[in-house]
């Protein structure tokens, strides 16, 4: 590959890595609100790491790298870290806009935006995340500055509204259940695993107890001694004898 062409993979390498570390900031911020990772952005950048693996067997291959072969790869891969970026902001705003609307279905508008007043000052720019997120699929070509717009101006006041209503324990819903049940679930199970071993332990040491106490208090068993050749004569002896006639 020539030296100029080589320097122009440098710079796209320089550029993907700089947004793939963006994307991995906004994926573990994304999963920590809404406590669990957003799939969809980990397959996304999952496909963008394997055109990377593409781009380094293409530049450490047969000893000739192609650099259109190397820039469709990084085309490729920059495509899939957008999608992720897409994937993230989608994510998080139907976590938090569900979340919103079944606490006002649940609690309704006045007391919602009383306890939360920066809900309520957000409650109109939510409305029009979601139409962008819709018209998104049709406007394509605008996709890019809608989301890039959502990512940096809506979602830090989203972040803070939905903090504001998190902290309001009069507001809880039923979403809010489901990661403390998980967790509660497996504590559940680890106590029912060590409370069965203790059972078993517990049957079983009963048991030799038991077993323990029968072998130390039965009573020995008296066992019938055989009569000797000499006993036998002396019962016969006694038995011929004149005082035994004499009863008769």
């Amino acid at each position: 590959m020539a030296e100029g062409n080589m320097s122009d993979v440098r710079t796209k390498l320089l550029r993907i890595s700089e947004r793939w570390n963006t994307i991995e900031r906004r994926a573990k911020e994304a999963e920590q609100f809404r406590q669990e990772a957003v799939v969809a952005a980990i397959n996304e950048m999952r496909y963008a790491g394997r055109r990377f693996a593409d781009v380094i067997a293409e530049l450490h291959g047969n000893g000739y790298a192609d650099s259109q072969t190397i820039s469709d790869h990084l085309a490729v891969a920059e495509s899939y870290l957008q999608n992720a970026e897409h994937d993230i902001t989608d994510g998080v705003c139907y976590f938090a806009h569900r979340r919103i609307r079944k606490t006002i279905e649940k609690h309704g508008f006045s007391r919602v935006f009383k306890l939360c007043p920066k809900l309520e000052a957000l409650y109109p720019e939510i409305l029009k995340a979601e139409d962008v997120v819709k018209l998104s699929r049709e406007t394509r070509h605008e996709r890019k500055e809608r989301y890039e717009l959502l990512a940096n101006e809506y979602l830090p006041k989203l972040y803070d509204a939905f903090s504001e209503l998190r902290s309001k324990p009069k507001l809880a819903v039923g979403d809010d259940l489901p990661q403390r049940l998980r967790l509660l679930d497996r504590h559940v199970v680890t106590v029912a695993w060590i409370s069965l071993v203790g059972s078993i332990a517990s049957i079983i040491g009963i048991g030799l107890a038991l077993w323990a106490l029968v072998l130390v208090y039965k009573p020995p068993e008296t066992q019938s001694v055989p009569e000797t050749h000499l006993e036998r004569s002396e019962l016969q002896s006694s038995d011929d004898s004149p005082a035994a006639d004499s009863g008769d």
